[in-house]
C-alpha cells in the first residue's frame, strides 16, 4: 500500500496554495463561500483559456484517493468529510477576535453552490484536481464560478515527497483541507498576502513552507496571527453574534432560525450556533435574547412549519394561509399515525389528504388557503429516526413556487424547552399585536 505523507515539494506547495488574485472584497458585505468538491473532467482547449473546462464530483472518500487508502477516511461518507470540513472552516474565522464579545465576522459558509438569491457578495470556493501551470498562469478554475481553487490531488498525491508522514487519521486529513481552504478563502480578504508560519502552534492559516510551515504543520489546527487579523478584519467587517443572517438586526428571522436549528449539534454561525461550539442551545438562546434588537418581523405571505419529536417519532404541523403543504421522507414514514391521518386533518375544516405513503403525506385545500396551529399528525415513523430525513414545502397559490417549510426538533432537557417556549411566546404575541 502506498503511503500518503503530507509532505509537500516546494513547487507543489507553490501549486496547491497559490490563488490568483484579483481584487479585494468590499467592506460592509455579507461575505457567503459555498464549498464544492470538484475536479476538472475536461480540460479547456488549449487557447481557450480555463473558462472553457468541465468539472466534476471530486471522489474524496473512494477506495482510489490516498486519503482513504492510507486509512485517515477509512469508513467516512463524503457528506460527512463536506460537514467536517464546513465546521473546521469556520472555526478558523469564528476564533478571530474581533475586539467585542457581542460581534464576530461578518462571514458565513455553505454546502455546494452558493445560491444567487443570497443579498449580498458570493463566492465559493472550489476543492477541485485538474491541470495546471506552474504559479498560476493556467488554471482549470474559472474565477466566475470559483474564487479560491485548492487542488485536491496535489494534497493527495503529497506522500511522493516524504513516505514517513501519512494520512493515518482523519485529523490529519481534515485538518489539511480545512486549513488549505481557509487560507484560500483568506486570499480574497487578503490580496495576495502570506504571513509568517511563527515559532509555535496554532501556526498562522496565511503561512506556506516558504514562510516557514512545515509539512507536520499542515495537519495541525491554524489560525489567524494578530498580524494577519489587523488586516483582515478591516476588510471583513463585523456583525453582532445573534445576527445569523447577516441583516444587521437581531429579530424574528433570527428566531425563526434558532428554532428551526435547535439541538443540533453541527450547526454553523448561519444555523444559529453563537458561541462557536457548534450546538444550538440555551447559551444560543440567552446570547439571542440580551442582543435582541425590538423589531419582530412581519409574517411572510403564507407558511408552513412543523415539530418533529425524535423521542417518540411524533409529528406536529401549524399552517397559515397556505394552498397545501407536503412533508417527505426518504422512506422513513412507518408509524401508527398514517391510518387517521385523514381523519385528524378533515377535523381542521375543510382540508384535502394530498397523500400517504412511504415516502410522501401532505394536506391543503385547492379552493383556498388552510390554516390551523400545531395539528397533531401522531406517530408517523420509528422513535429515534433522524430529522434530516424529513423535508417540509408548502405553497401559497396555485401553480405557485415551492416554498421550504421549517421543521423544528423537540429539545431536550425541559428546563431548556420552557426556556425557548417562553421566546416563542414572545414572538407570536409581538406578531399578533401586528
Amino acid at each position: 500500500m502506498r503511503r500518503s505523507t503530507g509532505s509537500i515539494r516546494p513547487g507543489v506547495v507553490a501549486v496547491t496554495l497559490l490563488v490568483a488574485v484579483w481584487a479585494r472584497v468590499g467592506f460592509g458585505a455579507n461575505y457567503r463561500f459555498g464549498l464544492d468538491f470538484i475536479e476538472t473532467a475536461t480540460p479547456a482547449p488549449a487557447g481557450a483559456g480555463f473558462l472553457a473546462a468541465e468539472f466534476q464530483p471530486f471522489p474524496i472518500t473512494n477506495l482510489s484517493t490516498n486519503f482513504v487508502v492510507d486509512g485517515g477516511l477509512a469508513g467516512w461518507t463524503e457528506e460527512e468529510v463536506r460537514q467536517q470540513i464546513l465546521l473546521r472552516v469556520e472555526d478558523v474565522y469564528r476564533a478571530i477576535d474581533t475586539g467585542d464579545p457581542d460581534t464576530t465576522v461578518r462571514f458565513a459558509l455553505y454546502l455546494g453552490t452558493v445560491p444567487q438569491s443570497i443579498s449580498g457578495s458570493r463566492y465559493n470556493v472550489a476543492l477541485g484536481a485538474g491541470p495546471f501551470s506552474i504559479w498560476g498562469e493556467q488554471h482549470n478554475v474559472s474565477i466566475d464560478n470559483y474564487t479560491a481553487a485548492v487542488y485536491l490531488n496535489k494534497i493527495d498525491e503529497a506522500f511522493v515527497a516524504n513516505p514517513n508522514i501519512s494520512w493515518d487519521t482523519p485529523e490529519k486529513v481534515l485538518n489539511a483541507i480545512s486549513g488549505t481552504t481557509a487560507h484560500e478563502i483568506g486570499h480574497r480578504f487578503l490580496g495576495d498576502y502570506h504571513a509568517p508560519a511563527g515559532p509555535e502552534e496554532p501556526y498562522d492559516i496565511m503561512a506556506i513552507p516558504a514562510t516557514g510551515l512545515t509539512t507536520e504543520a499542515r495537519f495541525t489546527v491554524r489560525r489567524f496571527s494578530d498580524q494577519t487579523t489587523a488586516l483582515l478584519l478591516p476588510e471583513i467587517g463585523t456583525v453582532n453574534r445573534a445576527d445569523f443572517d447577516m441583516n444587521d438586526w437581531v429579530d424574528g428571522q433570527d428566531i425563526d432560525t434558532l428554532l428551526a436549528n435547535f439541538g443540533r449539534t453541527d450547526a454553523l454561525f448561519q444555523d444559529a450556533d453563537t458561541n462557536g461550539d457548534h450546538t444550538v442551545d440555551g447559551r444560543d438562546i440567552n446570547t439571542l435574547i440580551s442582543n435582541f434588537s425590538g423589531v419582530i418581523d412581519p409574517p411572510s405571505e403564507g407558511m408552513a412549519v412543523a415539530q418533529y419529536d425524535p423521542a417518540t417519532g411524533e409529528f406536529a404541523v401549524s399552517a397559515d394561509g397556505v394552498m397545501s403543504w407536503t412533508l417527505l421522507s426518504e422512506g422513513q414514514f412507518t408509524g401508527t399515525g398514517l391510518g387517521g391521518l385523514s381523519e385528524i386533518l378533515a377535523r381542521e375544516g375543510e382540508s384535502n389528504l394530498v397523500s400517504a405513503n412511504a415516502n410522501t403525506i401532505g394536506d391543503g385545500n385547492f379552493d383556498g388557503p388552510v390554516s390551523y396551529s400545531g395539528v397533531s399528525l401522531g406517530r408517523l415513523t420509528d422513535p429515534g429516526c433522524d430529522p434530516g430525513v424529513f423535508t417540509l414545502e408548502y405553497v401559497t397559490g396555485r401553480g405557485g413556487q415551492r416554498l421550504q417549510g421549517t421543521i423544528s426538533v423537540v429539545p431536550e432537557p425541559s428546563t431548556v424547552v420552557m426556556l425557548l417556549g417562553a421566546v416563542v411566546g414572545l414572538y407570536l404575541w409581538q406578531r399578533r399585536l401586528r
